[in-house]
């Protein structure tokens, strides 16, 4: 799609800050949801996790993202300082790698969890299908920029898509 591709080294980023927001939004908007609800037969997090835990063949499905958020112990004020400095921390990621490469965008196979960086960011992100898994499932790539570049990142998308198509309609095969 005329992209030049430029190799780039994403530091490691440690995960436990991010996962226990996760387990606190989790718990919070959850309950909140089902206290709107009337009829379901639960109304907690908790409720499902006993209604589950119940009920046959719950054992099939993994329970320990819901039995991590019951458990989490979060303070309001932890949360939002562990919250602030992860958006920072994920923009200035982006940002620097932005501008120490010269690049328009970052793009990674959308499996790859770097997308959660950019989600947490506040920042834009997009991903365009490619093709499919040897296994069936489908493949996309994840593009990603920084704030209000979302036209840069919809015409990146829209490119891909339209070169993707034209290899297609020619017989080339799409790489997995």
């Amino acid at each position: 799609a005329g992209a030049i591709l430029v190799p780039v080294d994403v530091p490691s980023i440690d995960s436990t800050p991010e996962y226990r927001v996760l387990l606190h939004d989790f718990k919070r908007e959850l309950n909140a949801y089902l206290s709107t609800r009337t009829g379901l037969g639960v109304s907690t997090l908790d409720d499902i996790i006993a209604f589950n835990t119940a009920s046959d063949g719950a054992q099939a499905y993994d329970q320990d993202l819901l039995i991590d958020s019951s458990g989490a112990t979060l303070d309001q004020e932890n949360y939002l300082s562990i919250a602030t400095h992860l958006r920072t921390a994920h923009r200035q990621l982006i940002d620097g790698l932005l501008q120490q490469h010269s690049l328009d965008a970052l793009i990674d196979w959308s499996e790859v969890s770097f997308k959660a960086v950019g989600a947490i960011a506040g920042y834009p992100g997009i991903t365009v299908p490619v093709g499919l898994e040897e296994n069936g499932l489908p493949r996309g790539l994840y593009f990603l920029s920084t704030a209000w570049d979302e036209a840069d990142l919809l015409s990146y998308a829209y490119a891909l898509e339209q070169s993707l198509a034209a290899s297609a309609a020619s017989g080339i095969s799409q790489a997995n």
